[in-house]
């Protein structure tokens, strides 16, 4: 067992050995620029301060790491199997922290970097103001995964093709969408759909946004009071249930299957379509000049502006149905 060891520039410090079973342990090291640390089967490391390089892989652990500016903490190394596990990290604003082949991260806070791909895992990260949570990376077929995150005002999370976003809460910053993403609840930020991504049973609470661009699909999606989607020319919104909720479609947009309860808006604009769209007592749909749908009013209200089409209106209860021209 070694304690407060410096690592100074073109220093090595190793910490476990492979072929030995019982590993070493170090604590409060710490690893200045240009210096580095191995942490190898069965080694573990507590509380590093790293300015320089962290590698925790082949069974390695290490628990409540500092990753200054410019140093790099690596979980998981190409052609280990068995990938390194890394505990309660904090990465500052400029440090980095890969999580690669096989390696874990529970815990994580990030003002910094912190990118997980070639089937990483990363549980319980919280991306704070100025950080960056990057899930997947461009030539690794096999994406990484990240779930129980946390993105809080300021925080950024992409979330790469082939990267996969599991349970996530936004308080007040930004999800980008270009793999697959699930279960996520926007409190306050926004997540945005872009091409070829897929976001599904995403909630929308009050103040929240869900952006989908052109080539994006939103399935499941609830809007609770308050929040907001938005489908953009050639995006889709699939089975999405506006719980007091608005969802708008631009010109070109396309939402597919919707349930408008009491208290929600679907608002389909010139060009828009509204597909199978079922209104319940106290939703509303408004369907714009050149917008398109096709309907189940249960008991709600269809607004249509003059230039709307309706190609399919099925009335099982007491409905409102108004027109108004727009000149």
């Amino acid at each position: 067992m070694a304690s407060g060891a410096e690592v100074t520039s073109g220093g090595l410090l190793q910490v476990g050995l492979a072929g030995f079973g019982a590993g070493g342990v170090v604590s409060d090291a710490t690893i200045d620029s240009g210096g580095f640390e191995s942490v190898d089967s069965g080694g573990t490391d507590f509380g590093a301060s790293v300015s320089g390089t962290l590698q925790i892989f082949s069974s390695g652990l290490a628990s409540g790491v500092e990753v200054r500016s410019g140093g790099l903490l690596q979980v998981g190394l190409a052609g280990f199997a068995a990938g390194g596990v890394v505990s309660d990290a904090t990465i500052d604003s400029g440090g980095f922290e890969f999580v690669n082949s096989g390696g874990t991260d529970f815990g994580a806070s990030v003002s910094g970097t912190l990118q997980v791909f070639s089937n990483g895992l990363a549980s319980g990260v919280e991306v704070r103001s100025g950080g960056l949570l990057q899930v997947g990376l461009a030539g690794f077929a096999a994406g990484g995964v990240v779930s129980d995150a946390t993105i809080d005002s300021g925080g950024f999370e992409s979330v790469n093709s082939g990267g996969t976003d599991l349970s996530n809460e936004i308080l007040g910053g930004e999800q980008e969408v270009y793999g697959y993403a699930s279960s996520a609840i926007i409190f306050g930020g926004s997540q945005v759909v872009a091409a070829d991504g897929l976001a599904d049973t995403t909630t929308v609470m009050s103040d929240g946004l869900l952006y989908v661009a052109s080539g994006g699909t939103a399935s499941g999606t609830i809007i609770d009071s308050g929040g907001f989607a938005y489908v953009e020319s050639g995006g889709e919104s699939i089975n999405v249930t506006l719980s007091g909720g608005d969802q708008f479609d631009e010109a070109g947009g396309v939402d597919i299957n919707t349930l408008v309860e009491s208290g929600g808006i679907d608002i389909v604009s010139g060009g828009g379509i509204a597909d199978n769209t079922t209104i319940d007592s106290g939703g509303t749909q408004i369907i714009e000049a050149g917008g398109t749908a096709d309907l189940t009013i249960n008991g709600g209200i269809e607004i249509l502006k003059a230039g709307a089409l309706v190609r399919d209106q099925l009335i099982s209860l007491p409905q409102a149905v108004r027109s108004r021209s727009t000149a």
